[in-house]
């Protein structure tokens, strides 16, 4: 009887640990390897409320790498290397479904940034818009375009 007691117990245990892969982490990785250049940062209020590499002088470029890694380069200096994690961030405040959004983890600063993300193409031109959380003050709105895809 020990045996069965032994194996009941164990088998929600195995059972728990097996997941099935999350489709939007794996989609939103695919879609995010490659490097991404900086094309402008929007707010919602201010007189400034675009910005561009233009209007600042330097240009920016994320690389996100194969295993979660990811850099950030601006004006040709490494600023930020480290992890990324893809998670998806479900609406209860205004039951507008589900976000996706990733945590990158700045291995030289020591601190983790959050963003949520979406994807569009315009023509042949594909861009990533990542944003901060709505409900804590949401921040600007950023659009980098896809220049490479390695």
């Amino acid at each position: 009887m020990k045996k069965y007691l032994f194996a009941f117990l164990l088998l929600p245990m195995m059972w728990i640990g097996c997941e099935e892969p999350n489709t939007i982490t794996q989609e939103t990785l695919s879609k995010l390897h490659g490097t991404w250049q900086w094309s402008k940062t929007s707010y919602p209020r201010g007189e400034n409320n675009l910005i561009t590499p233009d209007s600042v002088g330097y240009n920016q470029y994320y690389t996100f790498h194969q295993h979660n890694a990811w850099t950030l380069i601006i004006n040709d200096k490494l600023v930020g290397e480290g992890t990324l994690e893809v998670k998806e961030w479900k609406d209860t405040i205004g039951n507008k479904g589900s976000f996706v959004y990733i945590d990158l983890y700045n291995e030289l600063t020591g601190e983790t940034k959050s963003s949520f993300v979406r994807f569009y193409t315009e023509g042949d031109d594909t861009f990533l818009v990542t944003s901060g959380n709505p409900y804590l003050g949401g921040g600007g709105v950023i659009i980098w375009k896809k220049i490479s895809s390695k």
